[in-house]
């Protein structure tokens, strides 16, 4: 009953939402999908920014789009001319896309719990904290204990979802993702699919809007992101989707498109600190075919009034500079007012001394390390998980060639301006995107990320997404009805010839049991016997070392200790003088939870433990006794 929940109350919320917008738009439905997700996490965001709760935004969604039933019920009595127009645009091939979308990774993540280290650490618990505060997970109160900094748009998004579930779910944080993701490449099948009168070929169609995209996706998953709610792919999904719309949209410069432009580059900027480069990407890719449109019909101004140039031209700057740019420094600020610690400072990063420190000059030895690192990666680390190997420079280069075929291919669908801009959008892209990293790995990842070049693929990857995303989406754009099975049975099968077949697997349902893993049973021994504000410090031997954040995860809002997890037990150490050194670390807990420890630590430290009380998975207050530190077991 519960499952049947979870999939029937987001489901009911975006066929209303999306009729409401279909009512006021008078857009097709598959144009207006993207809009529902973005929109509902946007206007959270804006009813907690001013009246600091998310409640009044999600009772407003939940209003707007309810109300499209009235509406309709009046239509249909009193209007049916606009009963008819709604129908049309309503039930058109982009529901069928989406119920296939929504079916297909209901099913496919029905429970496909957490697994990846950065959903534990902080993803998961972003949204813990925003149900329990009501508030973002930045303020103080949060036990949020990593990236406090990092933008919210997309965690509200999953805050909203888990509101209409009813209950906190991993899998359907997941499900809201994937949905969303893919929802994206609607309007590109629209085109096509709207020309098929059969709902059979329509269905099939649809699904290969998931596995086209899918399969391309996890040629370059060494960390699987897809797996996760890991937000990566969707940064990268997003200005695919915006430059699709600047390219194919026939009336690109109408209120409507410049709206979704705004809004959706919005939404991105509030993504992540890396949504600014691939929304500079897209700005470029609007002025660049706005420069060729003006060109191509130099009349376009003739005969118009200065309020019709100025209208449109102030809407433009507003919607797509002017809002995204000023959200994203409102965040910046919000940031800096709370003074919390930021990995991504623009302040760090000093581009005219990049140069030297590469050299070796200026700077941290480590600056030098991770940026020459960097520079090499580029050019022979693998970053493809198929069977044929592909460094950064190397996927790129054939995504650029892939663009010129297909352009050349289909040199009758788009202009010299539209080809222009896509070829142009994507090397920039390229040029500027990798510029980026390698500043933020010499700056901002520190001495040990920066020349281990963490997650170098993982980032790379979302690059190369992008250029596939925007592909893919031209190229569903521009499938002749008569051949499409045919073309897209070919890109299929391409795709699955240059697959690791290990990887085919990630096809497969998720149906693992949620079950009990030890860091759930230390949560619950934890929660079970203190408080909510409790402070515990863990502590446990290197052969039973406990990952803190997992347990931190399962026992939230409890505060637990990020370091010290072991004590050290070399032979050369002075375990009093050891312990005195982290005292005043260990005094800002009230709580011990002792794991299994070995016959190493029970010498070296048992005289911390009143009595000599040793006993695993117990739980201890923590002492100042005369200025020594001591545990004595809660009986």
């Amino acid at each position: 009953m519960t499952q049947l929940l979870f999939f029937i109350k987001p489901l009911i919320f975006l066929l209303l939402f999306n009729a409401t917008l279909v009512l006021i738009t008078k857009k097709q439905f598959g144009k207006c999908m993207p809009l529902c997700f973005i929109l509902s996490a946007l206007i959270m965001f804006a009813g907690q920014s001013l009246f600091n709760t998310f409640t009044i935004g999600f009772y407003f969604l939940i209003i707007f789009a309810f109300i499209c039933i009235p509406i309709l019920l009046f239509y249909f009595i009193k209007k049916k001319e606009l009963f008819k127009e709604f129908k049309e645009n309503y039930f058109d091939r982009g529901l069928i896309a989406f119920l296939v979308i929504y079916l297909f990774f209901f099913i496919l993540d029905f429970r496909r719990f957490f697994s990846a280290w950065d959903e534990f650490s902080h993803w998961g618990v972003m949204i813990k904290e925003m149900l329990r505060t009501d508030n973002l997970y930045s303020v103080a109160e949060s036990t949020l204990m990593v990236h406090k900094d990092y933008p919210p748009i997309f965690q509200i998004l999953e805050l909203f979802w888990t509101n209409l579930c009813g209950k906190y779910y991993e899998p359907n944080l997941i499900k809201c993702l994937h949905i969303f993701e893919f929802s994206l490449f609607i309007p590109a099948l629209y085109t096509f699919n709207k020309e098929n009168k059969s709902k059979l070929s329509a269905i099939g169609t649809s699904l290969f809007l998931i596995l086209i995209p899918f399969l391309s996706f996890i040629v370059f998953d060494h960390h699987s992101v897809i797996d996760t709610i890991y937000t990566d792919y969707l940064m990268a999904i997003i200005p695919a989707y915006v430059i699709y719309i600047i390219i194919t949209e026939k009336d690109k410069f109408s209120y409507f498109s410049i709206f979704n432009i705004g809004i959706t580059l919005t939404f991105l900027v509030l993504l992540k600190q890396m949504g600014i480069p691939f929304y500079l990407i897209a700005i470029f890719a609007f002025v660049c075919n706005l420069i060729f449109d003006i060109f191509k019909n130099k009349n376009i101004w003739k005969n118009k009034s200065k309020k019709e140039i100025i209208l449109p031209v102030i809407f433009i700057l507003l919607l797509l500079i002017v809002l995204p740019l000023v959200q994203w420094k409102c965040w910046g600020n919000y940031v800096e007012t709370l003074d919390l610690e930021q990995q991504f400072k623009l302040s760090d990063i000093k581009v005219t001394e990049l140069p030297s420190i590469l050299q070796g000059k200026t700077g941290e030895p480590y600056q030098s390390v991770g940026g020459n690192n960097f520079i090499e990666a580029i050019f022979t680390q693998n970053i493809s998980t198929s069977n044929i190997e592909m460094s950064f420079l190397q996927a790129s280069f054939i995504c650029v060639i892939l663009f010129v075929i297909f352009l050349l291919i289909n040199k009758d669908k788009f202009t010299k301006g539209e080809k222009i801009t896509i070829i142009a959008s994507i090397l920039i892209g390229i040029i500027g995107y990798t510029f980026v990293m390698l500043n933020m790995y010499v700056f901002s990842f520190g001495e040990r990320e920066g020349p281990a070049l963490a997650s170098f693929d993982r980032y790379m990857d979302t690059y190369i997404i992008f250029m596939l995303s925007l592909l893919i989406m031209l190229f569903f754009n521009t499938i002749k009805k008569e051949k499409s099975w045919i073309t897209l049975s070919i890109a299929l099968v391409l795709l699955l010839l240059i697959q690791n077949p290990a990887h085919l697997g990630k096809l497969h349902p998720s149906l693992r049991s949620p079950g009990q893993n030890e860091y759930e049973l230390d949560a619950k021994i934890i929660m079970d016997n203190l408080p909510e504000d409790a402070h515990v410090f863990i502590l446990g031997s290197q052969e039973a070392m406990i990952r803190e954040y997992f347990v931190k995860y399962y026992a939230n809002p409890i505060t637990t200790n990020l370091y010290y997890y072991q004590f050290d037990t070399s032979d050369n150490i002075d375990p009093e003088e050891y312990v005195n050194s982290i005292k005043d670390y260990i005094l800002n807990y009230q709580y011990l939870y002792l794991k299994p420890v070995d016959d190493n630590f029970i010498a070296k430290y048992s005289f911390l433990f009143k009595d000599n009380e040793i006993i695993p998975e117990k739980l201890y207050t923590i002492s100042n006794n005369d200025g020594k530190i001591e545990f004595e077991l809660i009986k």
